[in-house]
């Protein structure tokens, strides 16, 4: 029997708890404590939100200005998308069969050191079309890692703590502030550096910030166990996709 992968459509009550708005009448919200494990959750939530909102502004704004042209813009664009179609099954593949922790742990570095040599190579005047279309797909890829590992990290968490509506609100408004604070905050670092390219040292600090939170949590979440290889997880991951 093939294994199925959690990571595409999770079964979890837990899960669904987390992603699904909550309805704010009476006792909605659960009283209970939250945990130190929940705590850094939320905090590597709202920087995973602050990186994807600040990233897309910066790659936008730092692809017309290096791009020179409209092609060229459009092709650093372009690239940073390219990971989601083509990596998007197996990021799920790998996250469901390592740690997940770890995978967070992994990717945020990778993520914060390959967004972080952006601005450091325009500094240099180093920076190309080509180095931000390397950039922008190795980051990408990244992430087609990360967020599968995240949602597999959640279940573990919340089955530790009764919070659960409490919970799903701070990440939902967390993630609703950061939507709005962070563009602001890029626009405070352009009008202090004058140099667009700079507001990449703010996605490259949250990912910083996030490796550290996901470290310090007390879980481990390790890889599913599965009798097939990669490649039979994978055209079962197909198969759900295309039979939804």
């Amino acid at each position: 029997m093939l294994h199925r992968p959690h990571y595409l459509l999770p079964e979890s009550d837990a899960v669904e708890a987390v992603f699904a708005l909550p309805l704010l009448n009476e006792g909605s919200v659960t009283r209970g404590p939250l945990t130190r494990n929940m705590l850094l959750y939320w905090m590597t939530d709202t920087m995973a939100s602050v990186t994807d909102v600040i990233f897309s502004v910066a790659l936008a704004l730092t692809a017309v200005e290096y791009g020179r042209s409209a092609w060229a813009s459009g092709v650093i664009l372009f690239t940073a998308s390219v990971p989601y179609a083509a990596f998007g099954l197996i990021g799920g593949v790998v996250a469901d069969r390592f740690d997940k922790r770890h995978m967070m742990i992994v990717t945020d570095i990778v993520r914060a050191i390959v967004i972080g040599l952006i601005p450091v190579a325009a500094a240099w005047h180093a920076l190309t079309v080509g180095g931000m279309m390397v950039a922008s797909v190795l980051a990408t890829t990244a992430r087609t890692v990360y967020f599968p590992a995240r949602k597999g990290v959640a279940p573990a968490l919340l089955s530790q703590a009764e919070a659960l509506g409490r919970f799903n609100l701070y990440l939902n408004a967390s993630a609703s502030l950061g939507t709005v604070l962070v563009p602001a905050l890029g626009s405070l670092v352009v009008l202090w550096t004058h140099q667009v390219v700079d507001i990449f040292y703010i996605p490259a600090a949250s990912l910083s910030i996030s490796a550290l939170g996901v470290a310090l949590m007390k879980v481990s979440v390790p890889g599913a166990p599965s009798a097939g290889s990669p490649w039979t997880d994978l055209i079962a991951g197909l198969r759900h996709v295309f039979s939804a």
